[in-house]
């Protein structure tokens, strides 16, 4: 993302002011930490007990008072102000975010969703007053490769793509004068030796004067570019559909094209359809017991089993962490300074070294400039809306003076290189594509069979059954901002967020006309909640899957349903409260991590 943090914000100064908000001192602007607090006394906490309490740069930029405004952050007299959470993207209000146009906006959010998944709250002081930093043990899962790896390619591989083709543009001199002028200064920076600063002057041009960037690098469609002879060429995807895509897939919103065209999207419900028939049926086939049979719970096969996925955990994790400091240029400088008598005299030293606590000081990662967005819409009683659902196929796009690069090409969505998976693609069908059917049918039935059972098995008092019911939603029940549908111990009802009172808090009541509570003057006590938990008692929010992600994978690709995860929230007790079968899950995760003032930990 090429969105600057402080620019869309209306903040005063850059990097981000320290010293609560106010005017920039020489601090801001050094590469040294904000406080050493966490190398000196990192065991003292400092707990908020209210988002106003501003114990982060990022709360107390939510509350700060902006220029330009939009919808979300204009006073208003209802309790929660709901924007648009069900209306089609066109009739929500332009912008949600002052500065900041609404299809930017979901894309952060909607990237955001799939990053996060468990956070902690830290009460630890923040050397860099920055939270929802990774945790140094954070825990390992395929969904979280998956979204690391896709966090890589969307920011860092398709930066580089789009390098190597403008350098492929430059030279082939089809770009006759602009590549004249870059040869011009070359030459003469080598012969008056000023390579080094002539580079620096460059950078900051392109920095400080952000209209430079275009009109020293013009942009084009990265898939009408050939990255070997820098000219035209074809789409990968047959036709132009998106502009910033190595493939030119066609989005309705952006940045889609790029998210759903990774081959880790395999992980989640729905398979696309690039899958190869032959492979998929090849899983299928070897993998029978990918659906819904709970694995044995004996003694002895826990025994077995726990140490060895330690294990593999264990190895995996620091391959997790490399993805996710690549990615978020997360660097040490632990080789600098010999830490043979650091680590006596000043522990935990290595904190202060970070980069995002000296160079970067105040610079966000996306997930934190989301969080920041979500805490505006919070503080201003005015939730910001989900990003919209594509449910109809994305249309393309095309430009009058490239005409025959992009013409829709029919041989490509046919031409695979293996001639028994172009063959199942054709009418007439095949083998592969009986055999696929035949199993997809098979699984289908088996599911429907695996389901109707968990009825019986939940009323006799199976956890696991309960935890099941639900999660293949016959339709898309649209709720929110203050009410979610959901189950709770299998009973259908509502998880609703309640903010009239002093201590906003989120509670669960099967009450059936809690959905008009936004516009009700009730109070909490008379929807009867089964449960009810301070906002500011939450230390630990979860995403759950309503399956495990194998079987996910098989049940979304037979049944093409979607599946309803579910929310566990811990609070500092220690208490557990699980809701599953919750299909705006992770818009109430949303709500709950912004709303609060924890400062939190991703896990």
């Amino acid at each position: 993302m090429d969105i600057p943090y402080l620019t869309v914000l209306k903040c005063p100064s850059f990097p981000f002011p320290t010293s609560t908000m106010d005017k920039p001192v020489v601090r801001d602007f050094l590469p040294i930490p904000d406080t050493v607090a966490p190398v000196t006394d990192p065991e003292h906490q400092e707990v908020a007990h209210s988002i106003t309490q501003s114990p982060t740069d990022s709360h107390a930029l939510a509350q700060l008072e902006q220029e330009e405004k939009g919808a979300a952050q204009e006073g208003h007299s209802a309790e929660v102000l709901d924007l648009g959470w069900n209306q089609r993207p066109d009739k929500v209000a332009k912008p949600l975010i002052g500065g900041l146009e609404n299809e930017e906006l979901w894309l952060l959010i909607r990237r955001f969703n799939k990053q996060m998944y468990h956070v902690k709250e830290y009460p630890y002081p923040l050397a860099g007053k920055l939270d929802l930093n990774i945790a140094d043990e954070e825990e390992f899962s395929p969904d979280k490769l998956r979204a690391n790896l896709e966090r890589l390619y969307v920011t860092v591989g398709l930066s580089v793509i789009s390098i190597v083709k403008h350098v492929a543009r430059l030279r082939s001199w089809r770009e006759t004068r602009r590549t004249s002028v870059f040869c011009g200064v070359y030459l003469l920076a080598w012969l008056l030796d000023l390579l080094v600063p002539t580079l620096v002057v460059v950078t900051l041009v392109l920095i400080v004067y952000p209209p430079a960037r275009a009109l020293f690098f013009p942009p084009a469609p990265l898939a009408l570019v050939d990255p070997l002879s820098g000219g035209i060429q074809k789409p990968r995807a047959g036709l132009l559909g998106s502009t910033d895509t190595a493939t030119g897939a066609p989005e309705n919103h952006k940045g889609e094209a790029a998210e759903l065209k990774l081959p880790t999207y395999t992980l989640r419900a729905k398979l696309p359809m690039t899958v190869p028939s032959t492979t998929l049926c090849r899983i299928l086939l070897r993998s029978p017991k990918l659906t819904l049979k709970v694995k044995s719970t004996k003694a002895a096969h826990v025994k077995a089993k726990v140490p060895m996925e330690t294990a593999v955990w264990n190895m995996l994790r620091p391959i997790l962490h490399g993805i996710g400091d690549v990615t978020d240029t997360y660097e040490r400088f632990a080789n600098a300074l010999s830490p043979t008598w650091l680590n006596r005299t000043i522990p935990h030293w290595e904190k202060l070294l970070e980069l995002r606590n000296t160079v970067l000081k105040g610079v966000p990662t996306n997930a934190q400039l989301t969080i920041t967005l979500l805490r505006i819409g919070e503080v201003n009683k005015a939730p910001l809306p989900p990003p919209p659902v594509s449910d109809s196929p994305a249309a393309g796009r095309s430009h009058e003076e490239l005409d025959v690069a992009l013409q829709p090409d029919p041989a490509v969505a046919h031409h695979t290189g293996d001639e028994q998976i172009d063959h199942a693609k054709g009418k007439s069908g095949g083998k592969t594509s009986k055999l696929v059917n035949l199993v997809k049918k098979g699984i289908r039935g088996t599911v429907h069979t695996a389901l109707g059972a968990d009825q019986v098995k939940a009323k006799a008092g199976s956890e696991t059954a309960k935890r099941r019911l639900g999660v293949l939603p016959r339709q898309r029940e649209m709720s929110g901002p203050v009410d979610f549908a959901c189950r709770y111990e299998g009973k259908k009802g509502h998880v609703y967020i309640a903010t009239k009172a002093t201590i906003p808090c989120v509670a669960f009541s099967l009450d059936s006309k809690i959905g008009s509570l936004g516009s009700s003057a009730r109070g909490e006590s008379d929807l009867n909640p089964i449960w009810s938990i301070a906002v500011g008692d939450i230390a630990e929010i979860r995403k759950v899957g309503g399956f495990g992600w194998k079987a996910r994978l098989v049940v979304g690709w037979a049944l093409d349903r979607e599946i309803a995860d579910g929310l566990d929230i811990v609070t500092k007790r220690g208490e557990v409260v699980s809701l599953t079968a919750m299909v705006l899950r992770d818009e109430l995760f949303n709500r709950l991590v912004a709303m609060g003032g924890q400062k939190w930990e991703a896990w």
